[in-house]
């Protein structure tokens, strides 16, 4: 599943989980602000300015967690990452592609794209991310368990 984009995008970024819901929503909601535009905020510079400063966090988030797994398989890993982002979160790479499509929404000035945003997160909130955790306690069992009781889901 999130894979799939990965894999054609490059085989460099095999390991890298890009979440379709995100892009999807990007791509719905840019079309939509093209079609018709609805700004979140008549004073759209400040939110721009802001958007920028909420994209790079997401950026440097997802880099970061990506260096923490590169060296399993991200979609059967070996062992429980709980370093780096994943000491302080359970799932930084859902976070920064968050904030990466929230800074997007905020940088276009566009209730569309934020609405996807917050249509994306739910999904993941409610549906991906419950199953990814049921798997992960399988799999590690009382490790996972520990990391869960340690850890919050998101910060």
């Amino acid at each position: 599943m999130k894979r799939t984009l990965a894999r054609a995008i490059g085989p460099h970024l095999a390991n890298t989980p890009i979440p379709e819901t995100f892009v999807a929503s990007l791509v719905l909601g840019g079309l939509l602000h093209a079609l018709a535009r609805r700004p979140i905020t008549r004073q759209g510079q400040t939110l721009r300015l802001q958007g920028i400063g909420v994209l790079a966090l997401g950026l440097l988030l997802n880099a970061w967690a990506m260096f923490a797994v590169r060296q399993i398989r991200i979609d059967q890993p070996e062992r429980l990452i709980t370093s780096g982002p994943y000491a302080h979160s359970r799932n930084p790479m859902y976070l920064g592609w968050g904030l990466c499509s929230l800074g997007v929404a905020a940088l276009a000035n566009s209730c569309w794209l934020l609405a996807g945003t917050l249509a994306a997160g739910l999904y993941h909130h409610l549906i991906e991310i419950p199953k990814e955790e049921a798997a992960l306690q399988a799999r590690f069992g009382e490790i996972y368990h520990a990391y869960r009781r340690k850890v919050p889901r998101y910060l």
